[in-house]
């Protein structure tokens, strides 16, 4: 809007009836409504402790220090009402300490050949605060102990068990009477190939599918243990692969795939090797 004619309609009450004259000629305006406009504004302030409080959590974490090399930790933690974080497991030369993220001043003290079992240390940490650590166990090189081994392997072995109760389960002259025998259906999967290991409802099988390409026409194969369980199969219709004519994109495909198989030479070679890493000792 024009000047004048903005002047009238904001400087008049609801209701007010006016001639005004513009540069466009006479306008006879009515203020029939009017809204309060509101101007909206973020404002961003950091909260960051007072030089009192950063005063009481120093007093309060040097004196759980102090406590913490006579007395439990967990009982010091407990009276001041402190949560114990799960114990964070890392090697001599790696960064990260738990759910603190780098630590390598904690990671270094921890492997110090000064430091030992049951000792606890307060370290004073940029932007996060204070963290009393105490080194809980040290496990000697060579094999993982047992207790830190099972989560990894007992799912494996219980899968083992349960395929060994399967197996004397599946037992029959057709694959129908064994399907039966178990409550189970006969199931059928097409278009598989060595690439395409995937079975219907089930996943990538495939072990259980170059068992099919060996396993001869309309017999009936011995129970095969999967990824995701016990199969016992029939192949049906084996179709022979088109003559290759053209090797280009065949070749094309195998140099993409073994373009970085040289990098994994080395990796082998450091585990067949006998290395004694030292970096740790001079405070890497």
């Amino acid at each position: 809007m024009v000047k004048p004619f903005n002047d009238f309609v904001f400087s008049n009450p609801v209701g007010k009836i006016g001639l005004v004259e513009t540069d466009f000629g006479f306008h006879i305006i009515k203020v029939t409504d009017k809204q309060d406009g509101v101007r909206l504004a973020t404002i961003a302030r950091k909260i960051e402790a007072s030089e009192k409080t950063t005063d009481n959590i120093y007093t309060q974490a040097t004196k759980f220090e102090m406590d913490a090399n006579t007395k439990p930790f967990e009982d010091v933690a407990k009276k001041m009402k402190l949560t114990v974080a799960p114990p964070a497991k890392f090697k001599a030369l790696e960064e990260n300490v738990g759910g603190l993220g780098p630590q390598r001043t904690i990671v270094r003290w921890a492997f110090n050949n000064e430091t030992k079992v049951g000792d606890v240390k307060r370290f004073e940490i940029a932007n996060l605060g204070q963290v009393i650590a105490k080194v809980k166990k040290v496990n000697p090189a060579g094999l993982t102990p047992i207790e830190d081994a099972r989560p990894g392997i007992e799912p494996i072995l219980r899968n083992k068990k349960k395929a060994e109760k399967l197996k004397a389960k599946l037992k029959g002259a057709s694959l129908e009477a064994i399907a039966t025998a178990n409550a189970t259906t006969v199931q059928t999967a097409t278009d598989l190939t060595m690439e395409n290991g995937v079975l219907p409802n089930a996943g990538q099988e495939l072990k259980v599918v170059g068992v099919a390409f060996g396993c001869g026409l309309n017999k009936i194969s011995a129970p095969i243990e999967g990824t995701s369980g016990v199969y016992i199969i029939k192949p049906k219709v084996v179709t022979k692969a088109p003559a290759i004519t053209d090797y280009a994109p065949y070749l094309a495909k195998l140099k993409g795939v073994n373009s970085g198989k040289a990098n994994s030479a080395l990796p082998t070679l450091k585990a067949d090797a006998t290395i004694e890493d030292n970096r740790s000792k001079f405070n890497y």
